[in-house]
């Protein structure tokens, strides 16, 4: 586990997750957007996390997350 800080890393909900990695901060597009950031969690098809009832994400593994799909890595997730 990394001893990077949480604080600035760390998304919560899928409104923030959405807005990161969509670029938006607009209120009726993140609706849609919330919805499909839900689906792809649903499918475990981002490397999300559960904090009680919320679901999370962090950045930098986010971009990590990104940047293999880039790299033609395939479906494999990053490790934290």
């Amino acid at each position: 586990m990394s001893d990077k800080p949480l604080t600035g890393d760390l998304l919560v909900g899928a409104a923030a997750i959405a807005g990161y990695l969509y670029d938006c901060d607009d209120e009726e597009e993140l609706k849609k957007l919330r919805r499909k950031i839900y689906g792809l969690a649903e499918s475990q098809a981002l490397p999300l996390f559960h904090m009680g009832r919320e679901i999370c994400a962090r950045k930098s593994t986010l971009q990590k997350w990104v940047a293999a799909r880039e790299a033609g890595a395939g479906n494999e997730r990053p490790a934290s």
